[in-house]
């Protein structure tokens, strides 16, 4: 029966537990799969781990990472947070919520939270949306190398590049 479990408040930390449970291990360590909010981040992650002493998630088998930035409504001139339209998929990592000393947050770290990927990842464009489904993820694709990402409560869309290669099928055949 648990809704949702706050890590911390100040660099807004949240996990949303799959079938609202997690299980409970020594040193209020735990493991879960379901959803983590942290920032302007949220990954879609199975089988993920809280360590209470070095205060991080270890996250192997992320299905997603989705992002959102902030940007200027045209019509109203104010700022308002809005989905990137492409997501990573197949992610490892871990996601340093604070320093392990800082728990409480008392010290204002604002490279916190921090991401570190462990393998190459993707992004695929085979959404509807995006020239009607036509480029088919086995055969046009990003692969996203290992990166690290820090600040994820204060990043600029300039922050969000990724090194990597396109992979583009017979699109670009000579």
């Amino acid at each position: 029966g648990v809704d949702s479990v706050s890590l911390s408040q100040i660099k807004a930390v949240n996990i949303i537990p799959r079938n609202k449970e997690i299980i409970i291990g020594p040193n209020r360590d735990f493991v879960f799969t379901g959803m983590v909010k942290a920032g302007y981040i949220t990954f879609h992650s199975n089988e993920s781990s809280f360590n209470y002493d070095t205060f991080k998630l270890n996250m192997p088998q992320i299905d997603s990472i989705a992002f959102t930035v902030d940007s200027v409504n045209k019509r109203t001139n104010r700022k308002e947070r809005v989905n990137v339209k492409n997501v990573i998929a197949s992610v490892s990592g871990e996601l340093l919520i604070d320093q392990a000393s800082n728990k409480s947050g008392i010290k204002n770290l604002p490279v916190y939270p921090i991401f570190n990927s462990q393998n190459d990842s993707y992004v695929y464009f085979d959404r509807k949306s995006i020239a009607g489904g036509s480029y088919d993820r086995e055969n046009f694709y990003y692969t996203v190398y290992p990166f690290s990402f820090d600040s994820l409560n204060n990043f600029t869309t300039r922050g969000l590049k990724f090194d990597g290669a396109l992979y583009a099928g017979d699109i670009m055949a000579t």
